[in-house]
């Protein structure tokens, strides 16, 4: 919540309010419908690191940021909080990959929303694609719902990815977008510690993936660590922005070219 002078450059948590299931459903409905151009929402799913009042945090700034006119709901697993807790967090998005797919079902059919935007981050990348994918293999009715996915910085083994996520995004025929980056510490910390490479680091050579836009976020300038890129940088949120408001696909948003890979093209920032 942005209070007073201190909101002209900081996203402050003032505080909160537990809501029953029913309760929450109901106030995100009313909400929703009280819009007055569109039924829309975007989620965010947090990453690695990050506690509660982190993901609230980013929500907010995201919100303000991105500016599409979608009321901005963010999703808590429970991660340690600190870099220290790697391993814990593995545990925990394998733990919450259930709990975040009955959430979606839930917003999906109940909170009137006709234009749903994920947005993931990093390792909460995992329980999202393997949640979404599931649920609309099994409510194929939700799928038009969800107009863009987003994954932001994936910190997710790249065979697995290729081999056993993206093929049922592209079954579904979601409309998804990947940011990766070759400079992304956080990532190549992440490909130190599981000794296996991941979907969010681009070093090397690039091959496409079918059925998915996958954009090369390595020439944008970026802070230490490069790995909040996606909403930290204004050239990514300009991006990402353009592609909710629009529906527009890369090869029609302006910014990025087309690179040959001989696979499906790939994207990238000049």
């Amino acid at each position: 919540m942005l209070s007073g002078d201190d909101a002209q450059q900081y996203v402050l948590v003032k505080g909160g309010t537990r809501l029953s299931r029913a309760d929450f459903l109901a106030t995100v409905k009313a909400r929703i419908q009280a819009a007055p151009e569109r039924r829309a929402a975007f989620i965010y799913i947090h990453g690695y690191s990050n506690s509660f009042d982190d993901a609230a945090r980013r929500t907010a700034q995201m919100a303000v940021d991105l500016d599409i006119g979608a009321l901005p709901v963010f999703y808590s697993w429970p991660s340690k909080g600190t870099l220290a807790g790697y391993e814990y967090d593995q545990n925990s998005v394998e733990w919450t990959q259930a709990h975040l797919q009955a959430f979606l079902a839930d917003f999906a059919e109940h909170s009137s929303a006709t234009d749903i935007y994920i947005i993931a981050h990093s390792m909460g990348n995992r329980p999202m694609t393997l949640a979404l994918a599931s649920l609309l293999e099994r409510r194929p009715d939700l799928l038009p719902l969800f107009k863009q996915v987003v994954l932001a910085a994936p910190d997710i083994n790249a065979d697995v990815f290729r081999d056993q996520i993206a093929p049922r995004f592209a079954s579904l025929r979601l409309p998804a977008t990947l940011y990766a980056s070759a400079n992304d510490k956080a990532i190549r910390a992440s490909y130190n510690f599981a000794d296996w490479d991941r979907i969010g680091d681009i070093r090397g050579p690039v091959v496409g993936i079918p059925g998915m836009e996958l954009v090369d976020a390595s020439a944008v300038i970026m802070n230490f660590m490069g790995h909040d890129y996606f909403a930290s940088n204004r050239v990514l949120l300009t991006d990402i922005a353009t592609m909710i408001k629009t529906g527009q696909r890369a090869r029609n948003r302006g910014g990025l070219k087309g690179i040959p890979s001989g696979a499906p093209q790939y994207w990238a920032f000049p």
